[in-house]
């Protein structure tokens, strides 16, 4: 009686690898964004994933080699930035870390040792399916915040126009011969105020104050901003809600 041979693994997780990045971007500022903005940097990550899915299959003669040499390449690429910010102001006998000439060649210095221990390694089986996995449910987190952001949203618009008291605005209307006036809304909202720069920072902003009080603008004192973000400051403001 044969033995069975053993199932291979599916290999999807270099596309998993590639989408996660720009997906999570995305869903860190999805209040910010529209989700069609990240198409490019979608297509850009799949592409240099593919890239170097092809160069490790001629280098390693293996797809499963070559797809986790991808992966972890990717992870290494989009984890750079971070790393190099968490190094930034680190010192080692008197030698500043967070520098690229530092950082760069032991990132290749991994990737190639990362390479040649594929090269060696025989059964791969194992992790071709932990990467598709912890792909699977890294790649599901951002996904479900894009998703629910945007039904959330849909249904706040559709709630808005049903609320909207659009018989009211239609009514409005200008008398005859009169043009609208010019309206300019300016939003300081990361100005800081007079108080705080004297405290914090010793700077007096009282004369520049007092010349746009003589203009006829009213200065508030201790004033602060409804939201830390300017996008709802105005959507609060302007929807007088």
């Amino acid at each position: 009686m044969k033995a069975s041979r053993p199932r291979k693994s599916l290999i999807f997780h270099p596309i998993l690898w590639a989408l996660y990045p720009p997906l999570a971007l995305l869903a860190r500022n999805i209040e910010q964004l529209a989700a069609g903005t990240a198409v490019r940097l979608l297509l850009a990550s799949l592409l240099l994933a593919g890239v170097i899915l092809i160069f490790a299959r001629l280098v390693l003669r293996d797809w499963h080699k070559a797809a986790i040499f991808s992966s972890l390449f990717m992870i290494a690429f989009f984890s750079y930035g971070h790393v190099y910010a968490l190094v930034e102001d680190r010192q080692l006998f008197g030698i500043i870390l967070g520098r690229h000439r530092f950082l760069g060649p032991l990132y290749l210095l991994l990737l190639v040792g990362l390479l040649a221990t594929l090269w060696r390694t025989k059964n791969i089986q194992g992790a071709t399916r932990a990467l598709n996995w912890i792909g699977l449910v890294m790649i599901a987190l951002p996904l479900f915040q894009i998703v629910s952001y945007s039904a959330e949203s849909r249904l706040a618009t559709q709630k808005l126009q049903r609320e909207s008291p659009t018989s009211e605005l239609a009514d409005l209307h200008l008398p005859e011969g009169q043009t609208p006036p010019d309206i300019y809304y300016i939003i300081l909202d990361t100005y800081t105020r007079r108080d705080v720069l004297a405290e914090q920072f010793g700077f007096d902003n009282h004369p520049f104050l007092e010349a746009l009080e003589e203009r006829g603008f009213f200065i508030p004192d201790c004033s602060q901003s409804n939201y830390s973000s300017t996008a709802l400051s105005l959507t609060s403001t302007l929807n007088l809600s």
